[in-house]
């Protein structure tokens, strides 16, 4: 079953279990139920489906440890090369996965409290950050031109923003790399492909 109808149908089975359970304790408690329930379980059915959807666009990510963790926070990249660390940070849409791309290409998917390290190659790069799943449709992506120099580690801050019904994508490089550093020491880092 894709992942868009399963969270319709998870939210019309939430809101119909507690429309008729509503009307049901309030008739037993011979209460006239009115429209109430059906009100309130709809409202409670859309919530669920609305957060089905954003968890349907996650993506399974494979965790770094070790050596490659140690080597990415030490900010040291391979010669000739720079080093391009992202992090998630903040509670907002924190549990819905954020696309990270570099140049176009998907590198990886973060979810808040998460990092993830790419090398690259001397010279101008984009980033690109949004949120995926259902929220995609009703946020805004970050982006930020990257001028990346060999032996260079450049480290971005991703938050999200958010409205009344909308997200933004927030990219802040960060120039302070022992707080940078200490912050990530406490954080998961993912596989950038």
């Amino acid at each position: 079953m894709p992942k868009q109808l399963l969270a319709v149908v998870a939210g019309l089975v939430v809101a119909a279990a507690i429309s008729f359970g509503l009307s049901y304790l309030l008739t037993s408690n011979g209460a006239e139920a009115g429209s109430s329930p059906w009100v309130v379980g709809g409202l409670i059915g859309v919530a669920t489906m609305g957060v089905i959807s954003n968890r349907a666009g996650r993506r399974k990510v494979a965790k770094v440890g070790g050596e490659a963790r140690a080597a990415a926070l030490a900010f040291t990249p391979p010669d000739g090369a720079g080093l391009l660390i992202v992090f998630r940070e903040g509670l907002n849409a924190s549990a819905t996965g954020m696309d990270i791309a570099i140049d176009d290409r998907l590198i990886s998917q973060l979810k808040g409290g998460q990092f993830a390290a790419a090398t690259l190659p001397p010279g101008p790069h984009r980033l690109s950050a949004k949120l995926a799943g259902q929220a995609n449709a009703a946020s805004a992506p970050g982006t930020a031109e990257i001028d990346l120099a060999a032996g260079a580690t450049v480290v971005i801050r991703l938050t999200v923003k958010m409205g009344l019904t909308t997200g933004t994508v927030v990219v802040t490089r960060i120039d302070d790399h022992a707080a940078a550093k200490a912050k990530l020491a406490r954080m998961a880092m993912i596989a950038a492909a």
